[in-house]
């Protein structure tokens, strides 16, 4: 479906209400069309629109990953080939990170060769949820070919348990090993410990819970986009000492898992949010080194995040009612939060 006709009917199905998709508190069909008008291309590229329009692998695992929820199978297959076609340049089953359209070289626009590992883990949790719900074999091989590479290259012993590391160059330093504990994808990661029990997967989310448990910085206790392990966890030099855009997905994510575990990680979280109550939006980033809160405010989806964190576990109803419809003229971040946190809602662990 060409862009001008997705926007027609996505405009006509959220004048009309939009269409559920499964789980209790329905998914709007109207929503996804909307998204897919405004942020991928026909071929399948995820555009971060707030980002100078680039691509990243993160971008393309999330649309498939909406694409398997919404059991659209057509996006689903053009966002993978895509992803597969541009970014797979590598030596290895893992993706470049970082792809600018107009951008010479022989990597076809990739401008950046290192990977990022939430992006590699989206898009293995993606190919294999739609292998089995589209009955794929082949989607699930592709899969398994992305965790053998995460598992031999990604995952390293850091003190605390395996941890993973960001991308497979630059995190590993003289003084500890760097990690983004943002990329933590639990519902993703019990995926794959169900689908493979003798992977590092279960123990990488017990290695996750244990680093959170730790990571608590300033005086709401909140983690960092970026945490140095050297023995403890610090912050790391070079990194801004900021709970920002990286980790609001940290209770995105825990939310989404539905462990109960992981509902007592959510806690600073809530504590933090509740206290900008009847406010204006909370600050989108805080510096946790000097308390100081960034001038910029949670966006819509930030906005969802947070409700997400605060009430989805004990009231769906108001996490609900707290979460804003999908507005196209926000930014591809903004919007994929927002959706994201709607499917963590309705389907808990599931995608």
């Amino acid at each position: 479906m060409r862009t001008a006709q997705r926007l027609a009917l996505a405009l006509a199905l959220l004048l009309a209400g939009g269409a559920p998709v499964g789980g209790e508190e329905p998914l709007s069909h109207a929503e996804w069309l909307a998204y897919l008008a405004h942020y991928v291309s026909p071929d399948g590229r995820v555009i971060d629109t707030g980002n100078g329009r680039i691509s990243h692998s993160e971008g393309q695992g999330y649309g498939m990953l909406l694409a398997v929820v919404h059991d659209d199978r057509q996006s689903f297959e053009h966002i993978w080939a895509w992803t597969r076609d541009a970014l797979r340049v590598r030596d290895d089953p893992l993706f470049a990170w970082r792809f600018e359209p107009g951008a010479g070289g022989g990597a076809g626009g990739v401008t950046d060769t290192n990977n990022a590992t939430d992006g590699d883990l989206l898009i293995a949790w993606a190919l294999l949820e739609a292998g089995r719900r589209f009955a794929e074999p082949a989607h699930v091989e592709e899969a398994d070919l992305i965790l053998d590479a995460v598992r031999e290259k990604l995952v390293v012993d850091a003190g605390p348990g395996p941890v993973l590391l960001p991308g497979a160059e630059g995190f590993e330093r003289d003084d500890g090993v760097v990690v983004n504990l943002s990329y933590w994808v639990f519902p993703a990661l019990q995926a794959f410990a169900d689908h493979d029990p003798e992977g590092p997967w279960q123990a990488l989310v017990d290695t996750g819970f244990r680093l959170l448990d730790r990571a608590r910085f300033g005086p709401d206790r909140l983690p960092p986009d970026w945490l140095l392990i050297d023995g403890e966890v610090r912050l790391p030099d070079g990194f801004d000492p900021v709970f920002g855009y990286n980790a609001i997905r940290i209770p995105l994510y825990l939310a989404w898992s539905g462990l109960p575990r992981a509902r007592d990680l959510l806690e600073p979280f809530e504590t933090y949010w509740a206290s900008f109550d009847g406010e204006a939006p909370p600050p989108a980033t805080l510096d946790l080194a000097t308390a100081r809160p960034g001038k910029d405010r949670l966006s819509r989806g930030g906005l969802a995040v947070a409700a997400l964190a605060r009430f989805g576990a004990r009231n769906r109803v108001s996490a609900r009612a707290m979460m804003p419809p999908l507005k196209p003229d926000d930014d591809y971040y903004s919007s994929t939060l927002l959706l994201l946190s709607k499917v963590a809602l309705c389907k808990g662990r599931e995608p």
